[in-house]
């Protein structure tokens, strides 16, 4: 009778002593694909993406604003792949950007846009 009153109550220790540092895990994985998921569906759209170019908000990562911005564009300093991945860089653009020929077209044709004003 002892046996299996120790066995159980081993047993029962073992699983409260587990139960948090399992509940923690799943806890930590679910913050991580929330984080994840959150930070894609931020994700700029190409006009934005310009628009906050134009406003300074990749000087940190090299990219000139306002005119300096649309003229580094017209020498060929900055290209839509170096916006697109100082974007990448500041968080603000899903890495899988930098493979959408659309997007990086979209870019394309706004920088010339707002170079032919």
């Amino acid at each position: 009778m002892k046996r299996i009153f120790l066995g159980s109550l081993s047993c029962l220790l073992l699983y409260v002593a587990a139960a948090p540092a399992v509940r923690a895990d799943m806890i930590n994985s679910m913050v991580s694909n929330n984080q994840t998921n959150t930070a894609i569906s931020r994700s700029l759209t190409p006009n934005e993406l310009v628009t906050f170019a134009m406003r300074g908000q990749f000087k940190e990562q090299g990219i000139p604003s306002n005119n300096l911005l649309l003229s580094a564009y017209a020498s060929g300093t900055v290209t839509p792949e170096s916006l697109i991945k100082a974007g990448i860089a500041a968080g603000k653009v899903s890495p899988n950007t930098l493979n959408d020929r659309g997007y990086l077209n979209t870019v394309a044709d706004k920088l010339q846009r707002l170079n032919q004003k």
